[in-house]
């Protein structure tokens, strides 16, 4: 199978392993921010607000970033958007802690 054959090369393994965290945490956080939001209004309209906030970024940074994927050198874009999403991430947990 090709796909095992993939995982035993050590940096392809690695980078599905950090992409799995990434995305399970991206998906954690679309959940609980549903859960606060239900927790705090029990309005089904806010959760959806929420939902609908949470997910549209991604859907409009995805449009151009197939664009700037295709013109750029792939690895250096990844760990750069990774960086910044790192750093988002972190201002938003410190500035609202």
């Amino acid at each position: 199978m090709a796909g095992m054959a993939l995982l035993r090369n050590r940096n392809f393994a690695l980078l599905f392993t950090g992409q799995g965290v990434s995305r399970l945490g991206d998906g954690l956080y679309v959940a609980v921010v549903s859960w606060l939001a239900w927790s705090l209004t029990h309005a089904v309209g806010a959760v959806a607000v929420v939902t609908i906030a949470a997910n549209a970024p991604t859907f409009a940074v995805t449009l151009i970033g197939a664009s700037f994927a295709d013109r750029y050198d792939r690895r250096r874009l990844m760990t750069q958007s990774h960086h910044i999403t790192i750093r988002l991430n972190h201002f938003i947990s410190v500035r609202w802690a």
